[in-house]
């Protein structure tokens, strides 16, 4: 880049695009980060809630465990991400008061979670929800 000298530069090596392509036996995980971040890039740009510039925090009841809630032009999404090494429950009514609805769709996973019993969140785990 044009600001090369600048300090920010000093630990970002040029990318080794080579790396990304199919067929490297030696380190499949690259392939496999790069491809899942691509998909959350597209995904983030489908769903018109993540355009909203104020997300609203709520209590989710675990320490461990972020909860906001993002809204734009009538579109509303619940993420929820856990930062820890442990599974983390997130008490159903949250999630019926946060999102006023009792089923919802992850978008990343297209997975149905119902609010008639508590929300599991694996270590490291994050959902981006939206109404079924």
């Amino acid at each position: 880049p044009s600001n090369h000298f600048h300090c920010i530069w000093v630990h970002r090596p040029q990318m080794q695009w080579k790396w990304l392509e199919g067929g490297d036996e030696t380190h499949p995980y690259r392939s496999r980060v790069y491809d899942s971040i691509r998909q959350l890039i597209l995904l983030r740009r489908s769903l018109p809630a993540l355009a909203g510039q104020s997300p609203e925090l709520f209590s989710t009841d675990a320490s461990s465990v972020l909860g906001y809630v993002r809204q734009n032009l009538g579109n509303r999404l619940i993420v929820l991400a856990n930062f820890s090494e442990q599974t983390a429950s997130i008490p159903a009514n949250r999630l019926r008061i946060s999102g006023v609805g009792r089923f919802f769709e992850d978008a990343i996973t297209g997975s149905i979670l119902s609010t008639s019993s508590p929300i599991q969140l694996a270590p490291y785990q994050f959902y981006w929800l939206k109404r079924a």
